[in-house]
């Protein structure tokens, strides 16, 4: 988590100051610990010198999420145990002149597409897969074959996960390796 002097550093760094240093502050406590309540969230303010009352703090939340800042507060969870035993990151090329965003929405709906991004650079996108096993992987491969206008696909498979968003996974001693 951030200290309260780098999180006034970043706020005061961010472009677009739609919201307030206190915002800045629960988006960030959010992102390192989503599980939080409302009543932690408090408690944890109280603790920075910030004094809300819980009502507050559902306002900040509920006006964080119409802005567009809060899209959705999910679980970060390690697929692996539940058989998702296959990852890897596909670095795709496209051919020069092909409409990226038929590729895109072509790539989305792929079963086992976790994540995927439009890049710069020798690549234009970066796809994460995330399968059940060797034949869910096949399969997703195939698929993202098949879509017209990609000249090259680089393939790495994710060897141990460190840092996610926020959350420093070394942070838990448990073993990472998928």
């Amino acid at each position: 988590m951030f200290s309260r002097d780098q999180i006034k550093r970043l706020f005061e760094l961010s472009k677009d100051q739609i919201v307030d240093e206190t915002d800045f502050y629960i988006v960030c406590l959010l992102e390192h610990h989503g599980e939080k309540k409302v009543p932690e969230i408090v408690e944890a303010l109280e603790e920075e010198g910030i004094h809300l009352k819980p009502v507050s703090v559902t306002r900040r939340i509920k006006r964080l999420k119409e802005k567009g800042v809060l899209v959705k507060m999910v679980p970060l969870s390690r697929l692996w145990k539940l058989g998702f035993s296959r990852d890897l990151l596909l670095m795709i090329q496209t051919e020069p002149g092909r409409d990226i965003d038929k590729i895109i929405d072509q790539i989305t709906p792929i079963e086992g597409v976790k994540r995927l991004y439009q890049i710069f650079g020798e690549y234009d996108l970066l796809v994460e897969l995330c399968c059940l096993g060797d034949e869910g992987l096949q399969e997703s491969l195939a698929a993202i074959n098949c879509v017209p206008g990609l000249s090259r696909i680089s393939k790495s498979p994710i060897q141990h996960r460190i840092k996610e968003h926020y959350y420093n996974l070394q942070e838990n001693k448990e073993e990472l390796t998928v």
